[in-house]
Order: structure tokens, then sequence, then C-alpha cells
């Protein structure tokens, strides 16, 4: 933009041209939804198994109590489905003087089962709240053998069938 400068003496005006700074390039500022739960590398841990190392102690860090921000990130969903089944399915955890929720290694070890329960099965809240009851004692190890058993059991007879219809 150039600026012009009129004079009492001379009947035309000076024109000084104005250097313009160079306008900074603004860089897309990448959604943190999307980098949580929509990437997924093949490297990196399942989250039942990161959830399973952090429960069992055998993670680098030996924290007593996770926010549930890194537990969202552990089993890839939003921080309002771990409140949500903290709600439903009674889970005591510990608040701090802000009201932020603390999750100990053993609401971890519960909320794992209620994330297979849920998102990898299928089951409804009240089917999960069921399964969990008849399930008291048993952890998610058992029950993903039991389910990996079952469905094998269930193909070998399909093949057989197919076996006596050739």
């Amino acid at each position: 933009m150039n600026v012009r400068i009129l004079s009492l003496f001379d009947e035309d005006p000076v024109e000084i041209p104005k250097e313009t700074p160079e306008k900074k390039k603004r860089t897309p500022k990448k959604e943190k939804v999307a980098e949580t739960y929509e990437e997924s590398d093949e490297n990196t841990p399942e989250p039942a198994a990161k959830a399973t190392k952090i429960a069992a102690g055998e993670s680098g860090t030996t924290k007593n109590y996770y926010a549930i921000g890194e537990i969202a990130k552990m089993f890839k969903v939003r921080t309002s489905h771990i409140r949500f089944w903290t709600i439903q399915f009674a889970l005591k955890m510990r608040t701090n003087r802000k009201g932020d929720r603390l999750y100990t290694p053993e609401n971890i070890e519960q909320l794992k089962l209620i994330h297979h329960l849920v998102k990898i099965q299928g089951f409804t809240i009240a089917g999960a709240k069921a399964k969990m009851k008849e399930l008291k004692n048993t952890n998610l190890e058992e029950l993903q053998k039991s389910n990996i058993i079952n469905t094998l059991k269930a193909l070998r007879e399909t093949l057989l069938q197919l076996r006596r219809q050739i």
C-alpha cells in the first residue's frame, strides 16, 4: 500500500512506498480426536495388552493412579466412555480436590473387561453387567481363551458339514 503525502507548495501529491511485512502462513492444526482415535500403527500394542501391562505393573513407571485421559488413550476410546462405564458399573475410583478421577491398576483391570465385553464382543451395557456377574472371579485372559475355543469348535463343525456335503 502506498501512502500519499500532500504538500502545501506542490500541486501533485508525493507517493511514498510503504514496505509491507510478509504475512506468516498458518499451519493447520491437527485435530487431537483424529490423532487419538483414528490413527493406528501396526507396531503399537493393542489397548487391552497395554492396559494389562499397566494393571500387572509391568510398565516402566510404577504409578499408583492414572488420569482418565491416559486410560482413554490406552483403550482408544473417548473419555466420556470411561466416565459412563465408571457410573454404569459402579466402579470405585478416587478423585482429587479438583474432582479429577484417578484410576488404580485394579480399576484398569475392570475397565479392560468392560471394554472387551462392550466394544469387542458387542454386548449391551445390561448384557455386560450380567456377564460380569457371571464371570465375577474370571479374568479377561480366560474369557478370551474360552471365546477362541468356542469359535474354533464352531469352525470345526462347519468344516465337517462341508466335508460331508462333498
